[in-house]
């Protein structure tokens, strides 16, 4: 009888595996587009924040 991997066992491997083989030259662009992905999320919250500090 064959032993069945999981899917997610699969995932867990592959993306170990990956990133073991990465170099640390891509680093800060990926650190770049994670702050400007962060800075667009929270972007559209700030003038709602605001209107609500002005509240009375």
């Amino acid at each position: 009888m064959e032993s069945i991997t999981s899917t997610r066992l699969r995932a867990l491997r592959f993306l170990s595996e990956r990133y073991q083989q990465r170099d640390r030259a891509h680093f800060f662009p990926e650190l770049m587009i994670f702050g400007i992905f962060a800075i667009i999320s929270v972007w559209p919250f700030l003038p709602v924040t605001h209107a609500i500090m002005r509240l009375p």
